[in-house]
C-alpha cells in the first residue's frame, strides 16, 4: 500500500488523497509486492496530482459515447466509441500512471515482478 510518505512530494497530498490513490491502483489488479517498485510509486504520485487536479474520477451527467454510422445501398455499419476507461474522460497524469504500471499488471505479463525497490 501506498503511505502519504510515497505521495508527499505531490503539493496538497494528505490521507484522503492516500486513500484515492490506493483505491486506484487496487482497481488494476497489481500484485502485492514485498517492497514497492518506484515505478508504482511514480505512478502513485501521478495519480495523486490528477486527483487534487480534478482530473480523476471527474463527475458527469452525460456518457462520453460517439457514434459513428454509414450507409452503402443495403449494408450499414455503425462503430461507438467511448473516451478514456470505461468511458471516463483520462488525464494525462493517468495515462502515465497506466504505463508505470503496465509491467507489473497480472494481466499483462508472465514475467516474475521484481520484489525489491529499483
Amino acid at each position: 500500500m501506498i503511505t502519504l510518505d510515497d505521495i508527499k512530494s505531490v503539493q496538497g497530498a494528505d490521507d484522503g488523497t492516500v486513500i484515492v490513490v490506493n483505491a486506484w491502483l487496487s482497481k488494476h489488479d497489481l500484485p502485492r509486492f514485498d517492497t514497492i517498485p518506484n515505478a508504482i510509486i511514480q505512478a502513485a504520485q501521478f495519480i495523486a496530482k490528477a486527483y487534487l487536479d480534478g482530473k480523476l474520477y471527474q463527475d458527469r451527467t452525460e456518457g462520453m459515447i460517439k457514434a459513428k454510422s454509414a450507409t452503402a445501398g443495403s449494408v450499414s455499419t455503425s462503430k461507438t466509441f467511448a473516451d478514456g476507461a470505461d468511458g471516463q474522460p483520462m488525464s494525462g497524469d493517468e495515462m502515465i500512471a497506466l504505463d508505470l504500471i503496465k509491467p507489473y499488471l497480472k494481466k499483462a505479463s508472465i514475467w516474475a515482478v521484481p520484489t525489491k525497490r529499483a
